[in-house]
Parts: structure tokens; sequence; C-alpha cells
């Protein structure tokens, strides 16, 4: 080993084995794996409406408004109920009905366009 005062000591370098060099992953991906890991721990995919209509999962009320039949949909039904309320109470004030009036209208056009009615 030659050394000079302005050279650092140089040493023979490891050799690493084909096996520890395949299996070593940069940092990002190690990081994207774990991601990827999180996210499938999550549900697997949320259901949307037309989803829960076809699978028998949610009904239509005849006020206009969804009812969930199962558990999973509970938070579906709220979200696409708190819409249509929205919905209603602006076509309500446009045409000066009350809000329940235009709900219970709404509902026969979905239920006349094939979606499920409350039994």
């Amino acid at each position: 080993m030659q050394m000079n005062r302005f050279s650092v000591p140089s040493f023979p370098r490891r050799r690493e084995s084909s096996f520890s060099s395949a299996f070593r992953m940069p940092a990002f991906a190690g990081m994207a794996m774990a991601l990827g890991m999180l996210l499938a721990a999550g549900p697997a995919y949320a259901l949307d409406l037309t989803e829960a209509r076809s699978m028998n999962k949610v009904c239509e009320q005849a006020d206009g408004y969804i009812k969930p039949v199962t558990a999973d949909t509970k938070v579906l039904a709220a979200e696409v109920n708190a819409k249509r309320k929205a919905e209603y109470t602006r076509i309500s004030q446009q045409n000066k009905q009350p809000v329940d009036v235009v709900g219970k209208l709404a509902a026969q056009q979905i239920v006349k366009n094939g979606a499920k009615p409350c039994s």
C-alpha cells in the first residue's frame, strides 16, 4: 500500500456475493414497497352507487333518498343523500316547491329509470 502525504489509504474492496447485490434495493424502492403494502391493507375498493344498486346493497325510498341495505353501504348512502338533498333544495327554491315534493317526484323518475324501490 503506497501513500504519500496527499493521498488517502486505499484498501482492497470486499467483493460482494451475487446474492447480496441482487437483493439490494435503492431507498426509494423500499419506500414504494412499504407504501404499496400500506395501501393494500386498506379497503379493497369503495362501492359507487351503480355497483351498490346492481348488488342490491341499496334501494330507493319513496322520498327520493337511498336506503342502505347492508352495513358496508351506510357511508355511500349518507354521501349520496347529502348530494341529493342539496340538489332537491336548489330545485325547490328555483320552482318554489317544498323540498319533500321535489324528492318524491325525483324518486318516481329514479325508479322509472330502473332503480330498485324499497319494499
